[in-house]
């Protein structure tokens, strides 16, 4: 239980680490290439920070624990809104642009209510993957041509300092996601390891070990993002990584090999998932920041959902 706790330790310390690296040379990233980053956190530290959970789904479906890997996707995405926008807010007060309501947070309501269609049947079906995928692919592919058209005017003209640098920046982000991932990994491993100790079921063990796990890069960069004054990364992470969990990574592992969903995951978890998504709609919608008391009332509704998923 010693050496747990001590991977446990670790692993915290390499993911404060690489997020803080992975937000700076992001933004520095962005401004080489002429994009916002805005972007850059819903395209490529949105897909860094989702390759735990397709990490440890992809295991999890080879190992037959398909139970597992539909937990933590759905717990991931809960606790993306509920606990990382939630604890970011009540670090420092976020100001996501009204822009968002246009297209992407639609877009991420969209793909979650077309997973509780398809999962109605209580399966994903390789066709199902596939559905989920190519709905991912089409998000990408607008939300990059959109914000490329967007953010043209005004990055053109970015200080040219970056421009001899872009490999070397592309290659530092690579580090700092791989060392998000490893320090997630530490951080998993040990926490699994003393859930299971504790004999909690394993569709439990996904939607709160391994989903706050997984989702502790996007809490890393959350926060990194937000003191750094970078909100755009920060909520864009989350959107982008909430999207890319349900189409690419629940999409990539029916189509490896279909899944059986949970009869509690479609009557709780996927609703929960779409509550906690049109949450962060009205929120948008009718307020102009995420205070502290905002943040709270995030913070408050994920446990109130770990309550009952609990006692269910």
């Amino acid at each position: 239980m010693i050496i747990q706790l001590l991977l446990l330790l670790t692993g915290f310390a390499i993911l404060s680490f690489s997020s803080n690296f992975l937000v700076k040379h992001s933004v520095a990233f962005s401004k080489s290439i002429g994009v916002s980053t805005l972007i850059i956190g819903l395209t490529i530290i949105a897909f860094g920070t989702s390759l735990p959970e397709l990490v440890v789904n992809v295991l999890a479906a080879l190992q037959q624990a398909g139970d597992l890997g539909v937990g933590n996707i759905l717990g991931s995405n809960i606790a993306n809104i509920g606990l990382v926008v939630g604890i970011t807010a009540l670090i420092k007060p976020l100001k996501p642009r009204k822009a968002l309501l246009k297209l992407e947070v639609p877009s991420m309501i969209l793909i979650t209510l077309a997973l509780y269609g398809l999962s109605l049947d209580q399966q994903l079906s390789r066709t199902d993957g596939l559905i989920l995928c190519l709905l991912g692919i089409i998000f990408n592919f607008i939300i990059i041509k959109t914000a490329l058209k967007q953010s043209q005017n005004n990055y053109q003209k970015e200080d040219t300092v970056y421009k001899n640098a872009k490999l070397f920046r592309i290659i530092k982000i690579l580090i700092s996601i791989g060392g998000m991932i490893l320090g997630a990994e530490l951080i998993i491993k040990a926490a699994v390891y003393i859930a299971t100790e504790f004999g909690i079921s394993q569709l439990f063990i996904g939607i709160t070990v391994l989903a706050v796990g997984t989702s502790l890069p996007e809490l890393a960069t959350g926060i990194s993002a937000t003191l750094r004054g970078e909100e755009e990364i920060s909520v864009g992470t989350i959107i982008g990584s909430n999207i890319m969990n349900i189409s690419f990574v629940l999409g990539l592992t029916a189509i490896i090999l279909p899944l059986s969903i949970p009869a509690k995951a479609v009557s709780i978890d996927i609703l929960a998932v779409i509550i906690f998504s049109l949450l962060l709609l009205f929120s948008l919608l009718l307020f102009k920041k995420f205070n502290r008391i905002l943040g709270g009332v995030y913070c408050l509704g994920y446990l109130f959902y770990i309550f009952i998923s609990y006692k269910s």
